[in-house]
């Protein structure tokens, strides 16, 4: 199921009043800055599906279903500098601080900072923690980019161990290309998502000189547009009878599960996701309960003929055309015996191999045990023609 999830960033940051619409160099006392805070908020999750139709599982739902709403899930933003003073630059986006004595500091505005949706419905203003000095685009010539991205707890660092000490992704810089990326390892719960800013309405005038206090002061809003990058599936499983006592207990996809997710970027990657070649079994979980939470394992599943949704989803690397499966299952028989057994198969894509943003609904059909039946008929002997005649230790 592709996704595109719209966060509207009401990024409408202002600056000092100026006689000139243009963008230009100055400096700034700074009681007299004036300059208006960041606004971020958020809108609807908007679902695109192809071909079918959420660790905390699959973030939203299907569009105009009451599932696609947002649940507190946690952000990350970039704001950075990619132009300023006449050329190409590449740099976290900074505004200077002037103080009453004429002294200047330099402070950061997004800088992999956590942000937070809103719990409850399905748009509204994202969840920042405030900065001590406050965040601004800085009254220069200066254009900006914003990014955000969506990992759960799918957090490690470079040297695949863990995250940084507060629990953050650590970010790697890659000045000379541009970049930066953190580092991820799935279990097959975790639904990462990165995107990027673009006008929300027609920028008009203000195309060229997004986004900078210009544009903002021209009321151009960035818009977030997020985007699904791993790979969904999504489970229907049914049976022959109704009443053979058979139990789906696990499902299990193999898939890559590690490497790096670029998550801003001067000029756009041909792969936001780089992956490890290994690849291990991805187990499908559910939900330990109605709303946000973590998800558990999944408690055995009884099937009918009536197909059965199972599990919430799972999410693997996309790029397959082929994943190898299996599936766990459990069946109590004559005299109250329980028997588990499993199958392997494979899920065929083709055309290219699975995309990313992509869900794919999986439709399996499960036989169990079937009791064997064995009949014997006695016959009459037929007397041989021929004698053996054996003596015991002598040869013959």
């Amino acid at each position: 199921m592709k996704k595109n999830l719209f966060l509207a960033s009401a990024l409408v940051m202002g600056m000092m009043s100026s006689c000139s619409n243009d963008v230009e160099n100055v400096t700034v006392p700074g009681a007299d800055q004036n300059l208006q805070p960041v606004e971020l908020s958020i809108a609807t999750p908007s679902v695109i599906v192809s071909p079918e139709t959420r660790g905390i599982g699959t973030v939203g739902d299907i569009a105009d279903e009451a599932g696609n709403v947002w649940n507190s899930e946690e952000l990350y933003v970039n704001m950075m500098c990619y132009y300023k003073d006449g050329a190409a630059a590449w740099e976290v986006s900074k505004w200077t601080k002037v103080d009453a004595g004429g002294g200047t500091k330099d402070i950061e505005n997004f800088n992999n900072v956590k942000v937070t949706a809103p719990s409850v419905g399905n748009q509204g203003a994202l969840v920042i923690t405030p900065s001590a000095e406050g965040r601004y685009y800085p009254p220069t010539a200066s254009k900006h980019q914003f990014f955000a991205y969506h990992i759960d707890d799918a957090i490690i660092g470079s040297d695949y161990t863990s995250p940084t000490a507060d629990g953050n992704p650590e970010v790697v810089d890659d000045p000379v290309g541009k970049t930066r990326k953190v580092y991820f390892k799935i279990d097959g719960s975790q639904d990462l998502m990165m995107g990027e800013a673009v006008a929300k309405e027609a920028a008009g005038e203000y195309a060229d000189v997004l986004f900078s206090a210009k544009s903002a002061r021209g009321g151009v809003i960035p818009n977030l547009v997020m985007k699904h990058l791993l790979t969904r599936f999504t489970f229907n499983v049914n049976t022959d009878k109704d009443d053979n006592n058979l139990k789906v207990e696990k499902i299990i996809v193999k898939s890559k599960d590690r490497g790096s997710m670029c998550v801003a970027y001067a000029t756009q990657p041909a792969q936001l996701l780089e992956f490890e070649d290994d690849v291990t079994g991805l187990e499908l979980k559910e939900k330990a309960g109605a709303g946000k939470g973590k998800l558990q394992a999944l408690t055995p599943v009884a099937l009918t003929i009536a197909p059965k949704s199972v599990g919430e989803a799972l999410m693997v690397a996309p790029g397959e055309e082929s994943y190898d499966i299996t599936i766990v299952a459990s069946q109590t028989v004559g005299g109250g015996q329980s028997h588990t057994f499993s199958y392997d198969s494979k899920i065929k894509i083709g055309n290219g191999g699975a995309l990313a943003g992509s869900s794919y609904k999986v439709n399996i059909t499960l036989y169990g045990l079937q009791e064997i039946k064995i009949e014997a008929q006695l016959t009459g002997w037929n007397q041989a023609d021929d004698e053996i005649n054996l003596t015991p230790g002598e040869e013959f």
